[in-house]
């Protein structure tokens, strides 16, 4: 695959997460209890662009998200797509033994109908602690 081939996936995947079909897919699964939805929309649409490009769907989708680790310091490749142009990843404010904030969390059980979820205060109280040990949570975002 061409770093050519590669922009233009990208850049029709980009055209595709901005289009008014995929921004109402959206919002359609923003309102659903579902903790991953949006993440399934995007994924499909993925799946999409490597239909349309012809392409092995293991070997297209290894493209598109990894794009800026295949073609490095390709100015182009951060310019195209509006999420990682305007990606605004940043350190949070939490330090070392500050109370985080209550938010939900899934399990990385891979069975989807006995996924668990689970609050990080559930997590933390000692009396539904799994156990007292430490815990350590590593978060992060990927699309």
């Amino acid at each position: 695959m061409t770093s050519s081939e590669i922009k233009k996936m990208l850049r029709r995947e980009n055209e595709l997460r901005l289009c008014q079909e995929t921004q109402n897919k959206f919002k359609s699964v923003a309102s659903s209890k579902g903790p991953s939805g949006w993440l399934d929309v995007v994924e499909e649409l993925q799946r999409q662009v490597c239909r349309e490009f012809a392409m092995n769907e293991k070997v297209g989708l290894v493209a598109l998200r990894y794009a800026q680790d295949l073609l490095p310091g390709d100015i182009e490749v951060h310019e195209i797509s509006l999420y990682r142009k305007y990606n605004r990843c940043r350190d949070g404010k939490l330090q070392v033994a500050d109370a985080p904030p209550d938010v939900t969390l899934l399990s990385l059980n891979s069975n989807k109908e006995r996924q668990s979820i689970v609050s990080i205060r559930e997590l933390l109280l000692p009396a539904t602690a799994p156990s007292q040990l430490p815990l350590v949570v590593f978060a992060g975002s990927y699309t």
